[in-house]
């Protein structure tokens, strides 16, 4: 077979273009890429407690009332049960009926405005540890002896990972 000079022209003609096709087929594409989507939010967390128990004193606990009164400490583990999304405690207290003050945050390792990681799924047992001890917090709240309704509410105020601001709450019986 006989190639004459167009034959030739020809396949180096389809050389070329196969060589531009393949080139515009492996480049990436001219201009700036979309950033990939934002993660979705966690969800939020949530707080419980367990083994919650009362320890009474008689008082007074506070100086904000001279009459006798009676001062309650809670003890109990929290528990964050949503398994996403951490919790963290920005503040604690009982608060009385008929607008008794509430008693806030204290002890030898924990003043006030401590924040307290409770982990995504996990526990925190730093109201729950024998009092005195290291790493310990407690809260106190008190009623007047006077006080027929013998419960307390426990709030505790709390942000989860996403920042979002949430409270648990719980009526407590007190002796």
């Amino acid at each position: 077979m006989k190639t004459t000079a167009s034959t030739g022209a020809v396949f180096v003609m389809l050389a070329a273009l196969l060589t531009l096709a393949e080139t515009a087929c492996s480049e990436p594409p001219l201009g700036p890429t979309p950033p990939p989507p934002p993660p979705p939010p966690l969800p939020p967390a949530s707080l419980t407690i367990e083994d919650l128990s009362i320890v009474a004193l008689e008082g007074p606990c506070s100086y904000f009332y001279s009459e006798e009164h009676r001062c309650f400490r809670p003890s109990f583990i929290l528990r964050e049960t949503g398994g996403a999304s951490g919790a963290t405690v920005q503040n604690a207290w009982l608060e009385g009926p008929d607008g008794a003050e509430p008693g806030l945050i204290g002890g030898p390792a924990c003043p006030h405005n401590t924040k307290i990681r409770v982990p995504p799924g996990g526990t925190s047992d730093i109201f729950h540890r024998a009092a005195g001890g290291d790493g310990y917090c407690h809260i106190w709240g008190d009623l007047p002896n006077r006080t027929e309704r013998r419960q307390l509410e426990l709030i505790i105020e709390f942000t989860d990972d996403d920042g979002g601001r949430r409270a648990f709450r719980t009526i407590v019986d007190v002796p």
